[in-house]
C-alpha cells in the first residue's frame, strides 16, 4: 500500500471552493486495478497544524487499510465532499 497527500496548507492558496485546510489524503493497493481510494477533510489551524494533522490522517487510513478495516469509515475531520 501507498498513501498521497495533496492540498492548501496556508496561509495562502485558498482557490473558491478549497479553502485553505482542505487536503486530499489518497491510498493505493499493488497489483489490483481500481484498487485506490481518495478522501477529502478539512482542518483548522495554523499550517503547521493542518501539515501534522493531513500526515496524521495518512498514517492512520494507511494503518487502517493494512489491517483490512478502513471500509466505510469516517475518520477525523473527514469531509462528506
Amino acid at each position: 500500500r501507498c498513501v498521497s497527500i495533496t492540498g492548501i496548507a496556508g496561509p495562502g492558496g485558498a482557490t473558491g471552493p478549497k479553502g485553505v485546510g482542505t487536503v486530499y489524503i489518497g491510498m493505493a493497493r499493488r497489483g489490483e486495478e481500481g484498487a485506490a481510494e481518495v478522501r477529502r477533510f478539512v482542518f483548522t489551524g495554523g499550517r503547521a497544524d493542518i501539515r501534522q494533522r493531513a500526515a496524521m490522517s495518512a498514517v492512520v487510513m494507511l494503518l487502517f487499510g493494512l489491517r483490512g478495516s478502513l471500509g466505510g469509515m469516517k475518520l477525523l475531520w473527514e469531509s462528506a465532499g
